[in-house]
């Protein structure tokens, strides 16, 4: 395992519209992580430190996206 490996998001099939999102704080504004992987019948996202939003906080969504940012 990388050792700047921060967390290990994951979830399960199907995840149609379903969006991963993160922000410094839960006020936004939320970027979209385009990165998740398909393994087996699961979606998985590792975020690096230098993909979290910030030194001091990090909030994480998984939502019902419809397309929209």
């Amino acid at each position: 395992i990388n050792p700047d490996l921060a967390y290990v998001f994951s979830w399960d099939l199907p995840d149609d519209g379903i969006a991963f999102r993160t922000a410094s704080s839960l006020n936004g504004p939320w970027s979209q992580i385009d990165s998740a992987r398909l393994v087996g019948n699961k979606r998985i996202v590792y975020l690096y430190q230098a993909d979290l939003p910030s030194q001091e906080a990090g909030f994480f969504q998984l939502i019902q996206s419809n397309g929209n940012p």
